[in-house]
């Protein structure tokens, strides 16, 4: 199973550049609603796998510690720019049957979507 999360809302720039944006206040909201959808899911994530980029891994922990999920966070810093089929690639690394929450962003995340569901 692969739960697939574009990180949430956030600033508009950085002192340090693109990689170490942070959420906006309303991102930190919006993830722990994610969060909170995911713990009524069938099933929560085994592995949570992150962009390095700082929205990203803030969006994995607020989702991950509002839903209640055991894993810790996995910051990956090829994640970060990656193409939908880098993505594929990323994901066809881990465990067979491994529920993945997978954080990240736009466009890859609907690259890999169409991906993987033809579409």
């Amino acid at each position: 199973m692969l739960y697939v999360l574009r990180h949430a809302r956030a600033r508009s720039h950085s002192d340090g550049g693109d990689h170490e944006r942070e959420l906006k206040r309303s991102g930190r909201h919006d993830a722990r609603v994610a969060g909170e959808f995911l713990a009524r899911l069938d099933g929560s994530p085994d592995r949570i796998v992150s962009s390095s980029a700082a929205r990203a891994l803030e969006t994995a922990q607020l989702a991950r510690s509002t839903g209640g999920f055991e894993p810790a966070v996995e910051p990956q810093p090829r994640l970060y720019g990656a193409s939908g089929r880098e993505l594929v690639a990323a994901l066809s690394e881990l465990d067979a049957g491994t529920r993945v929450l997978l954080v990240g962003h736009e466009p890859s995340l609907s690259e890999l979507i169409g991906l993987l569901t033809g579409a």
